[in-house]
């Protein structure tokens, strides 16, 4: 379209345009009325477009962007999957806990290291409890992900299984 000296007319155009040519970053300097088509992206763009979405979106502050990031953390991908478990933890909003505390359970190692440093990150000690069963989970950098989470949450029964386990 710049080929052939089209310029975008409105900011809608020009919204469009970023997110078309993959100038996310760009796209959200739109505040929130990329929301939506960035969560478009997340769930149906190629699996690049879908990490980079989660990426962009996680540095929107909007309660708008938890829900299509929740909803990625169930993504076939697990760098989609790791991707929304980051950029949930930037959010600072408890309502992402839940998400996040499911994603504790998944197959792929990395997406539950994610979801244990964001748990940490959010504060919410509604997650000790599952944070306190990653400590048995099979792979170390799991295991050590919630371990520092639980370090972050400093509340007392954390703390007290914590220096329990250290034996």
């Amino acid at each position: 379209l710049r080929a052939l000296g089209w310029t975008p007319g409105t900011t809608e155009e020009d919204m469009q345009l970023s997110i078309a040519s993959g100038d996310l970053n760009r796209a959200a300097t739109f505040g929130p009325a990329a929301i939506a088509p960035l969560a478009k992206l997340l769930k149906e763009g190629s699996y690049q477009q879908r990490v980079m979405a989660a990426n962009v979106l996680g540095s929107m502050s909007s309660l708008k962007v938890l829900k299509p990031l929740l909803s990625a953390l169930k993504d076939a991908d697990s760098l989609v999957r790791t991707a929304a478990a980051e950029a949930l933890a930037l959010q600072q909003s408890n309502e992402a806990s839940n998400g996040l505390i499911a994603a504790l359970k998944d197959r792929e190692r990395n997406v539950r290291a994610a979801a244990a440093t964001a748990l940490g990150r959010l504060g919410d000690e509604h997650a000790a409890e599952a944070l306190i069963a990653a400590l048995d989970d099979e792979d170390w950098q799991v295991r050590c992900s919630a371990w520092e989470a639980l370090g972050r949450l400093g509340s007392r029964r954390s703390l007290a299984s914590v220096i329990g386990r250290l034996g």
